[in-house]
């Protein structure tokens, strides 16, 4: 709680509630793209070569697609991470988390993800993860200077009694 004093008179109290990311599993929801719209805020690209954009965002939802629907699913003690796609594909790996960044590492690959948003009753996440290195390195005469992905993924319901920290 905040309380706004003025003369140990009370004119204001704010509460604050944190929210954990605290589910062992997540289920992903695919990122918010609608087809043809490079600004929508489930993506945003900024180049000075207007052709670039849309390449780059077909490629990304070319590559989120298996994901939409997977399950992620989070063990605190080992930080042993399972993903099992909606068409039964399962990959093992490692996770990293902190209070603002979840890294992910599975199948020689390492995803960095920053929390932007977490929603209260329905227990969703928005997770960004910024690829403007990686399509500068790809795109050097296009001028991009910013490629961010936002996800969506929600609790599949399954929390344990008090919940789970990852810390």
């Amino acid at each position: 709680m905040i309380r706004l004093l003025d003369n140990d008179k009370i004119l204001c109290e704010i509460f604050v509630y944190v929210k954990y990311f605290s589910s062992p599993e997540i289920i992903d929801w695919g990122i918010p793209l609608k087809e043809g719209s490079p600004g929508y805020p489930g993506i945003t690209i900024k180049a000075t070569d207007l052709r670039i954009p849309l390449e780059i965002e077909k490629e990304l939802r070319e590559e989120s697609e298996p994901f939409i629907g997977a399950t992620y699913t989070f063990n605190q003690d080992t930080r042993k991470l399972t993903i099992k796609t909606s068409s039964e594909v399962s990959y093992e790996g490692s996770y990293e988390w902190n209070l603002t960044s979840l890294t992910l590492m599975y199948d020689g690959k390492k995803e960095k993800y920053g929390f932007k948003f977490a929603t209260g009753m329905s227990h969703g996440y928005i997770i960004e993860a910024d690829k403007t290195e990686k399509y500068q390195r790809r795109y050097p005469d296009a001028g991009i200077t910013e490629v961010k992905v936002n996800h969506v993924w929600k609790n599949n319901g399954i929390i344990p009694p008090g919940g789970i920290i990852f810390d």
